[in-house]
């Protein structure tokens, strides 16, 4: 299953391209915009088509905090 959040205004075409509302009618409230939850259903047997991203996005491993909440292996002051 596949998950974005849309602006109201852009769920119609979402819904257009086989996207539905995560929740019917249910906005977010908090923050400047409102925003829509909205999932599509995938095959997971089925492979992705091939998309070029406008950019590469790198994930890095989460550090491990020591007892006092410093990354393990830093040096300490």
């Amino acid at each position: 299953m596949l998950y974005t959040q849309v602006l109201p205004s852009d769920t119609g075409y979402w819904e257009k391209q086989g996207w539905r509302r995560l929740v019917p009618e249910a906005m977010s409230q908090g923050g400047p915009k409102p925003i829509v939850a909205m999932v599509k259903q995938v095959d997971p047997n089925k492979p992705l088509p091939e998309v070029e991203a406008p950019e590469a996005v790198v994930l890095r491993r989460e550090p491990t905090l020591d007892s006092r909440g410093i990354p393990v292996g830093a040096i300490a002051n």
